[in-house]
């Protein structure tokens, strides 16, 4: 059987005395060289085992006595080799490399509408206020800052003479253009109308929209701005630098007060 440096252990001894059935447990720490996995039980009838324990009557107590040592292999502290304390883990411990941060606006006013979005997207994408650089990945070249995702979305609803909500029609599309368009086949659809038995119509300032871009910072990170109707919101970034030039930017877009 393989054998591991000595280290210390924790030994549970019992005493079961014979003729009053009384048990008595004591732990104890000692050092032996053992199979770090093993698990057994001695059993062992020492006349005088432990005098301090028996007292004045250890002769008739060691005569009448079976000593049972359980013995848990776990060692109690590291030895020579490393061993760490009972309960613990021989894992190495993640280190943590970075810390990335995130920030959100919340608009005192939502957007108008997804025009004024798309008119600040663009200003943003023509004139890079945030300084930021082009990059190379993978061998292909990106620009300083692109679109990663643009979604708009909104609902058509159908109500009964009595103004009785009788039908819905949600929509979502990947661009602006495409959600006026199904917007507008939907309102002018007969067969739909009769079907859901209510008159179609459609509230703009129940939309919501959402444009995401990816910007590289010039000193090399990576992080996203996006916007919602109600907020702006930056994300995977780690230079406060990156937070405090979005965020002077942002207080000269009255919109985004």
């Amino acid at each position: 059987m393989k054998s591991f440096p000595p280290s210390q252990h924790l030994c549970l001894i019992g005493w079961n005395h014979k003729e009053t059935g009384l048990i008595l447990l004591f732990p104890i720490i000692f050092q032996m060289q053992i199979p770090t996995d093993d698990t057994r039980t001695v059993v062992c009838s020492p006349k005088c085992f432990s005098p301090w324990v028996f007292s004045k009557s250890k002769r008739n107590y060691c005569s009448n006595t079976t000593i049972v040592c359980f013995l848990l292999s776990l060692p109690f502290q590291p030895d020579s080799a490393g061993v760490h304390t009972a309960g613990e883990s021989n894992m190495a411990d993640f280190v943590s490399k970075s810390v990335v941060k995130s920030a959100e606006r919340e608009l005192a006013t939502p957007l108008a509408g997804k025009a004024v979005l798309n008119t600040i997207v663009g200003n943003i994408l023509a004139d890079n206020p945030w300084g930021c650089t082009p990059y190379t990945s993978g061998g292909e070249t990106f620009p300083a800052v692109a679109k990663s995702s643009e979604y708009y979305s909104g609902a058509v609803i159908y109500e009964n003479n009595d103004g009785k909500q009788v039908g819905r029609i949600s929509v979502r599309s990947p661009a602006s253009g495409a959600f006026d368009t199904i917007i507008a086949t939907i309102l002018a659809d007969n067969t739909i109308e009769t079907a859901m038995g209510g008159t179609p119509s459609h509230d703009s300032s129940e939309d919501g929209y959402s444009i995401t871009l990816k910007c590289h910072a010039a000193n090399g990170e990576l992080y996203n701005v996006t916007f919602k109707r109600d907020k702006v919101s930056i994300s995977s970034y780690e230079s406060d630098s990156i937070l405090t030039t979005v965020e002077t930017w942002a207080d000269t877009v009255s919109e985004l007060a």
